[in-house]
């Protein structure tokens, strides 16, 4: 055992210390003068055997001149001594290499390895299947097993196809690159006492089909709300018990150009009832760690950067971090970040209002509205193309605004009851309207002339039946909010 040197002060990567712990802390701090220091990392009760990193800090010119001034009164360093001889003689500190324990957390068996191996050809197309739990099938494939709920698997997407017949191939060089960027930021973390950052326990091992080689980062399954809109409801309501983690954070991006910062990646974690101190933030997506100003301001990866990610109020914090790591913003490149920030609170309390007017506590409650009272020309046709399985060709039918309207309705009670994995009232009752789909992508030119499939005018645009009912039902307050979206509508009802 690779033991810890009596004079090397011991400090507890955990802020939720016990009185014991920070005990331990004081009186080790009382003889350090700087060099090296412990930071425990694991602690069994049981055994008492405490695993720690060693790591190089400074200690302040002033407390150092304090102490050592102290040291000539003789008694109080005797008295110091004698603590923390017994202190130490009830504790063993083992010296461990972060490297190591950052590689090998989870264990992994033959045989899993060898259920993976079998699914490899569903992974790899990212094929449905009932063992498979699909929680993205982008660039990164992420998933669970379905008999396995404490963990997720990713790989990076295999994207080289020989012939139709074989398995998607590569990938694996990217896959091992990312799991180098988490071994790299658990050791930043450690050394840097970042003890509000969570990144989950990894490991890295490899699958194999027709001899080919896949490489998958398993990881543990933490507990956070996954909608990106929950989390930003929870960055504004637990944004006091936030402020460690957020400087945290900060400096997390400026030691490592973490640059792909937005809700999903960065989730507030849901702590069990017996956790006490403040709020703390997993990091669950370190592929991009390539840039610190865009990390804090936005990339072209669709990151919208730490600054955007806080409330208002923790702003400041991001701002200051920023400016002890040479990044200055004037006041007119920080106000539209600021405006972002009010309008964000505006439409809270909009929103909030709007709900308490209406006594609306359950966010999948329906929404209700008589459609005859919507102001619609509720007769009006229009013409569609409807595949007929029987003949197996497309024909024209008519359809009125009318029978859309209550497709719409349909259609957004349908994914507002579906939505109850989510954690607030907005992520709950917010609509993705996908006029993509086809049942909505044959309505889309409903409204405009009879030559023309898209609008060229913003009238034209305004005239499109699906543009005429969301209107509608913003103005009936059947809804709050409607916006444009990526292949569709973002309705906030």
């Amino acid at each position: 055992m690779n033991n810890i040197d009596f004079f090397t002060p011991v400090k507890f990567f955990n802020q939720t210390t016990s009185f014991e712990q920070s005990f331990i802390e004081g009186v080790d701090d009382y003889f350090y003068l700087g060099g090296s220091t412990a930071t425990v990392v694991k602690t069994s009760s049981a055994s008492r055997l405490e695993q720690a990193i060693v790591t190089d800090e400074t200690s302040p010119l002033i407390l150092t001149i304090l102490k050592v001034a102290s040291y000539c009164t003789v008694i109080i360093p005797l008295v110091m001594l004698v603590l923390k001889s017994i202190l130490r003689s009830s504790h063993s500190y083992e010296k461990i290499d972060p490297q190591l324990r950052a590689e090998n957390e989870i264990p992994i068996s033959t045989e899993f390895i060898k259920k993976i191996s079998t699914l490899i050809p569903e992974i790899t197309r990212s094929q449905d299947d009932e063992r498979i739990v699909w929680l993205s099938k982008a660039e990164n494939l992420v998933f669970r097993l379905a008999d396995d709920p404490n963990h997720v698997l990713k790989l990076v997407k295999p994207h080289h196809n020989f012939n139709s017949l074989s398995l998607p191939e590569g990938g694996e060089n990217e896959t091992r690159e990312r799991f180098q960027n988490i071994v790299m930021a658990k050791q930043i973390c450690a050394n840097n006492n970042l003890a509000h950052l969570v990144i989950p326990q990894t490991s890295l091992f490899s699958a194999y089909y027709n001899n080919h080689e896949y490489a998958i980062i398993i990881e543990e399954n933490l507990n956070f709300d996954p909608d990106e809109t929950d989390q930003k409801c929870h960055h504004k309501t637990y944004e006091s018990e936030l402020t460690n983690a957020v400087k945290e954070l900060a400096t997390f991006i400026a030691k490592t150009g973490f640059n792909d910062v937005t809700w999903r990646n960065i989730p507030i974690i849901k702590e069990d009832e017996a956790y006490i101190g403040q709020r703390r933030i997993a990091l669950i997506d370190l592929e991009h760690m390539q840039n610190v100003r865009n990390g804090f301001l936005g990339d072209g990866n669709g990151s919208c950067g730490l600054i955007s990610c806080v409330s208002r109020k923790n702003m400041n914090i991001v701002i200051d971090e920023m400016k002890r790591n040479g990044i200055q913003l004037t006041s007119q490149e920080t106000m539209p970040y600021i405006t972002n920030a009010r309008n964000e609170e505006f439409f809270n309390n909009r929103l909030h209002e709007y709900y308490t007017q209406r006594n609306m506590t359950k966010g999948n409650a329906p929404i209700t509205v008589n459609i005859e009272n919507l102001g619609l020309n509720l007769d009006e046709l229009g013409e569609i193309s409807i595949f007929e399985e029987s003949t197996q060709e497309f024909v024209s039918r008519n359809i009125s605004l009318r029978e859309v309207a209550q497709e719409v309705i349909d259609e957004i009670n349908r994914i507002i009851e579906n939505n109850t994995s989510k954690a607030t009232i907005r992520a709950k009752r917010l609509a993705h309207l996908h006029l993509s789909h086809d049942k909505f992508m044959r309505y889309r030119h409903l409204g405009l002339p009879r030559e023309k499939i898209a609008p060229d005018t913003e009238e034209e645009e305004a005239n499109l039946w699906i543009n005429q009912i969301c209107r509608a039902l913003v103005n009936n307050y059947a809804v709050f909010e409607v916006k444009k979206a990526r292949n569709g509508l973002l309705i906030q009802a």
